[in-house]
């Protein structure tokens, strides 16, 4: 099924109804332009006002308008930023205006970057934590007497260097009592 489309203003409508609405709304800004004097801001922000509280625009070009004329608002010094009312988005939903946003956007922005280097912070501090441990351990893990991954093979060998010299002083200790006692037949034959 194929949707009719148009395009009015570069911005695509699928049904008639809205394409005409913005073609009014882009004759009425053509009007007011004519008409407004930008040297009087404070003029500027009556029509901007009641264009937003009659709800005269509702397509695209219409908030965009609407938008401009917002930004235009905000720079002015004479011009309180809150007394800018924020734009509805044309669906009975309001939006927040774009310097809230964006004031919101550096707040949250600036949050995050507090966030981040906090807890970049309690990174590095908990890495040098493990780091520290880790060196630890393996100092206790060489001068430890047990055998270990690290010294195992060390272990074992002086366990049984240990073994061989007591077997060796004990049949030293039994060849001399056999010497002793004259027996004939010695345990252990002198090698």
């Amino acid at each position: 099924m194929e949707h009719t489309t148009y395009v009015q203003d570069g911005f695509i409508y699928y049904s008639e109804e809205d394409a005409k609405r913005s073609a009014l709304e882009v004759k009425k800004i053509e009007y007011m332009e004519t008409r407004m004097d930008y040297s009087k801001p404070e003029q500027i922000h009556k029509i901007y006002e009641k264009a937003i509280e009659e709800g005269v625009f509702q397509s695209m070009p219409g908030l965009c308008y609407l938008n401009r004329l917002q930004d235009y608002l905000l720079s002015q010094e004479e011009i309180a930023p809150e007394s800018v009312s924020p734009i509805p988005s044309g669906k009975g939903d309001r939006v927040a205006s774009v310097p809230v946003r964006r004031e919101k956007q550096k707040e949250e922005s600036g949050e995050k970057t507090k966030k981040l280097s906090g807890g970049f912070v309690v990174s590095i501090i908990t890495n040098i934590a493990l780091v520290i441990a880790v060196i630890i351990m393996f100092v206790i893990a060489l001068d430890s007497n047990n055998p270990n991954i690290l010294n195992y093979e060390e272990a074992l060998q002086n366990k049984y260097a240990d073994w061989e010299m007591k077997l060796m002083e004990r049949e030293q200790v039994v060849r001399e009592k056999e010497r002793e006692y004259h027996l004939e037949d010695p345990i252990y034959p002198e090698e």
